[in-house]
């Protein structure tokens, strides 16, 4: 199987067998995996792909070679059971993709203010709120990661800054556009004062407006927003001038050396997950990105529960149903499942969570993420394992999953050095490469996890 973990591993630890459900399984099953991958730029099919190629190079669980298939509205890889393979009756395994970054917003050039103004917004919303100080606490692998991201939101942030203030010296320290501001300041005061019409512009670009005590009625244009905005941005320029300028002559050094620090870290797809992270979760409850992503997933998971068996008319093809969400792909999963509301498919369905960022998330936006959480421990989720990593500083444990599923919460040891762990996303990505969590896929039986469940001994 391939590792993408570099060189001097720490000690790696087995994670612990998971406990069998109940009962014997039955001869013959089908179990589908629906994965809902994190954020990334990927290819429709690329996080399939790397999932069912690991699966198959499972030694613990072995597999016959992938096949492809299709049902009505999505297509799926076949892992079968080889002849020999441990376990009684394993199922027959058919992996779907729900993908969905594809819905994600491309970040376009935009210009200083707008691309200030955004930045100020993502500031404002993950540094300064107090959703880390009680995330921090829980282990030193995430107190870091949350100290570590807050530095690179921090210096991406200096950067923006930096570039500003250099965008409104080009722009308002020129003599004449110092002027043509100065005029536009002035006439925008007075016309406040006099309670005057709205301010015009004139064939010439002077400024001008309406009525008797007005310039010259041969205005031709309202002023735009933009103008407007520019001739605030030209006040705000002249009381803080020299601040500026300082910046702007004392930059240039700055910003080449927190651009090469910001790429050796990856800082563009961190920016880009947060300001996804942000527009998730700031969407309305029925309409904006959150439904399109949620909708996404559940058409797939609509189609996989419509199919039926051939041999059997109006019997589900799929004896189970796993819903596999991994990091930011959790989060989505747990929505999609926790409203879904007809027991009958989801009896038969399992939240699985891999590396998820549910309890962050939940910590920044509790009156959405954190909701859903109680709905799912309250029973809207009727099966939950959740697989995390202490050694991942991305992601930790739900302590309510934990509470109402308990024993359904795993946490394998991945073989990754100490550098990985606190300057790198390999551990992350862990959990599609270690043979645990891929073996827990493949089993006769998925761990016990039934809400309140008592737990049976290891396996």
């Amino acid at each position: 199987m391939d590792n993408p973990a570099g060189s001097d591993p720490v000690d790696v630890a087995e994670a612990p067998k998971p406990p069998k459900r109940s009962g014997a399984p039955k001869p013959g099953r089908r179990r589908a995996i629906v994965l809902v991958p994190g954020w990334a730029r990927d290819r429709r099919g690329a996080m399939l792909g790397l999932l069912v190629n690991n699966l198959s190079k499972n030694d613990s669980m072995p597999v016959e070679a992938p096949s492809e298939g299709a049902i009505t509205g999505e297509t799926y890889r076949r892992l079968k059971p080889t002849a020999t393979s441990p376990g009684p009756d394993r199922p027959e395994v058919d992996v779907y993709e729900a993908h969905w970054a594809d819905l994600a917003r491309e970040e376009e050039e935009t210009g200083g203010f707008k691309r200030f103004a955004r930045a100020t917004g993502l500031i404002l919303y993950w540094v300064l709120h107090h959703w880390w100080i009680r995330r921090s606490r829980q282990s030193l692998v995430l107190a870091w990661t949350i100290l570590f991201s807050g530095a690179i939101l921090l210096a991406w942030y200096v950067v923006i800054l930096l570039a500003f203030s250099n965008y409104l010296v080009a722009t308002f320290d020129t003599p004449p556009a110092v002027e043509q501001k100065t005029a536009q300041a002035s006439f925008l005061h007075q016309r406040a004062a006099d309670g005057g019409t709205p301010p015009t512009r004139t064939e010439s670009g002077q400024m001008g407006g309406g009525g008797a005590s007005g310039p010259s009625a041969r205005a031709d244009e309202v002023l735009s927003p933009t103008d407007v905005r520019d001739t605030l941005l030209g006040y705000v320029y002249q009381q803080i001038a020299p601040v500026l300028r300082w910046l702007s002559e004392h930059s240039a050094s700055i910003i080449v050396i927190l651009t090469a620090v910001l790429a050796s870290v990856n800082a563009t797809g961190f920016i880009a997950v947060a300001r996804f992270a942000q527009d998730y979760l700031q969407s309305g409850a029925n309409e904006g990105l959150d439904m399109d992503v949620t909708q996404r997933v559940q058409n797939t998971l609509n189609h996989v529960y419509a199919h039926e068996d051939p041999e059997k008319p109006g019997s589900p093809y799929y004896d189970e149903v796993v819903v596999l969400g991994h990091s930011f792909g959790a989060v989505i999963a747990l929505e999609a499942l926790a409203g879904w509301g007809n027991t009958s498919v989801t009896e038969r369905t399992t939240l699985v969570t891999w590396g998820s960022v549910i309890s962050s998330m939940a910590a920044r936006c509790p009156d959405r993420v954190g909701k859903k959480v109680e709905e799912a421990c309250a029973g809207a989720i009727p099966h939950w394992i959740d697989v995390y990593s202490k050694r991942d500083g991305l992601s930790g444990p739900v302590p309510e999953q934990r509470a109402a599923f308990p024993g359904a919460c795993f946490e394998p040891r991945f073989p990754v050095s100490l550098a990985q762990v606190f300057f790198s996303s390999t551990p992350h990505m862990m959990y599609f490469y270690n043979h645990e969590t891929l073996g827990m896929l493949l089993r006769s039986e998925l761990p016990q996890c039934e809400v309140g469940a008592k737990t049976a001994a290891a396996a």
